[in-house]
């Protein structure tokens, strides 16, 4: 759920280094042939295992993830280097939920304040029989600029590799071919340890987070040979989009792991350098995102030894207090907000009624709890799921939902035995485990993405009453959990 292309007003916010954009739109090219993963290459010794992930790559050791495929890839040409960014969080990064239609505008904390890389993925097309390229990264990268010019980028680059001889093309000239490529940078048997290390939030003079956008991190790639006749049909495949694949940034962060990634923080924007001609370096997007996709590039890094105790089940999403494009219903009426991560509010808690989970979300041994907090005391309470992907959120009773529909699977009286009690507990503790609470409502499988709300009655019959029916009740924000 979890990077950022911010956009207010169609004006992107950025650093103090800011640049803008000209459109390449016309390097956008649809991708035709399947997308197919060639496995993971030990990169010390050229050893191949086809059709394999690194070691935990796609799952525990993800951390960071930009594999949400648009259907797109950027054609460009030799000699020309593409830098991109992203962002690995430090364990200040704040947790902000996903909210749809914000580009990439959420956030997780992390769990160290420096990482090591020991494997990554790239994703790209091509109509050549070969392709070379060299691929490097930086932690500390002030977004859009030249990642080899120190006037901007004055850190190290960090690792760089020459991937000549080595990478899948197409079989066949002149017809598309799709690939992901794992690089196993330290497994055995390799003798040569090829990790390095990545500050969190760019973290080169210091740990910790500031803002977002001064905190990422740069990669880039060189196209060396195979870009052919005609010209651009190389390139990387274009990722990021988070209204296609609902907000999860996909790492272990935000404990979606199994989902294609969004890119925390990852720009919609990126830069050429060194172009045939000159004059044509600078920073560009593809025209917008949404509405065009997303000026960013599919890219995974793992630490497949890093460990998050206390990673949450899943991730807030749906709150007004997120969301400057939503009101509240009774926002313009009674002043009626949310606090950030909550849901709207209510007659006995102005900030709003929050759902939040812990545990672990695995199919057959379910220890998660989802407890609503700030909810009025005494009042009715009903758990609702829905297995369908978020939409852009939509007035509900007193509050907003960003599902299509949602079932009940359980219900309780708020603050049974204790009348000033503002908290509700679902799962572990309190009921049945919530993958099997309803026999109405289908249990979820390893894999799927169920969301969670809890409506409630709202004692005070005259608190926000434009909404049409009238029903006196509310709901909290919305809570996502991915499956194991």
């Amino acid at each position: 759920m979890l990077r950022s292309s911010i956009y207010t007003a169609s004006a992107l916010l950025l650093g103090a280094s800011a640049f803008a954009q000209s459109d390449l739109t016309s390097k956008i090219h649809p991708i035709t042939a399947p997308v197919k993963n060639a496995g993971t290459l030990n990169l010390a010794t050229g050893q191949w295992t086809r059709h394999a992930n690194h070691a935990n790559g796609s799952g525990p050791g993800t951390i960071y993830n930009n594999t949400c495929n648009t259907g797109y890839f950027g054609g460009f040409e030799n000699f020309e280097t593409v830098a991109d960014e992203g962002r690995i969080p430090s364990l200040s990064s704040p947790d902000v939920p996903f909210v749809p239609g914000l580009n990439n505008g959420s956030s997780k904390p992390g769990c160290a304040d420096n990482y090591t890389v020991d494997g990554f993925q790239i994703g790209y097309c091509t109509d050549q029989l070969s392709i070379d390229m060299d691929v490097q990264f930086l932690d500390a990268y002030d977004t859009c600029t030249d990642i080899n010019d120190p006037t901007f980028n004055p850190g190290p680059i960090n690792a760089a590799f020459g991937l000549n001889g080595v990478l899948p093309a197409s079989s066949i000239a002149l017809t598309q071919a799709c690939w992901l490529v794992t690089f196993d940078l330290n497994s055995p048997p390799q003798t040569v340890d090829l990790r390095f290390p990545m500050a969190a939030d760019a973290g080169i003079s210091g740990p910790g987070y500031v803002d977002g956008v001064s905190d990422l991190f740069g990669w880039s790639f060189h196209i060396t040979s195979g870009t052919g006749t005609p010209p651009s049909q190389t390139g990387f495949i274009i990722a990021g989009d988070e209204l296609t694949c609902a907000g999860y940034d996909g790492t272990i962060f935000d404990n979606s792991t199994s989902l294609d990634g969004t890119g925390m923080t990852t720009q919609d924007q990126f830069r050429i350098e060194d172009a045939n001609t000159p004059a044509n370096n600078g920073c560009y997007w593809f025209g917008g995102a949404p509405g065009n996709p997303m000026g960013s590039f599919h890219l995974e890094l793992y630490d497949t030894a890093v460990v998050c105790s206390g990673a949450p089940p899943g991730t807030a999403f749906c709150s007004a207090g997120n969301d400057i494009a939503t009101m509240c219903p009774c926002f313009t009426s009674q002043g009626q907000i949310a606090t950030p991560g909550h849901g709207c509010g209510n007659s006995v808690f102005t900030g709003g009624a929050q759902l939040a989970g812990t545990g672990t979300a695995q199919i057959g041994n379910d220890s998660v709890t989802l407890t609503g907090s700030d909810v009025p005391a005494g009042v009715l309470t009903i758990l609702l799921a829905s297995g369908t992907a978020p939409i852009a959120p939509v007035v509900f009773h007193d509050g907003i939902r960003c599902n299509a529909s949602l079932d009940r699977i359980a219900n309780q009286q708020d603050g049974v035995g204790n009348p000033t009690d503002s908290a509700v507990i679902y799962g572990e503790g309190s009921t049945a485990d919530i993958s099997t609470l309803s026999t109405n409502f289908p249990a979820p499988t390893s894999g799927q993405t169920y969301s969670y709300y809890v409506w409630y009655r709202n004692p005070n019959t005259a608190w926000c009453t434009v909404t049409a029916p009238n029903t006196f009740a509310n709901i909290t924000n919305g809570y996502a959990i991915t499956w194991q």
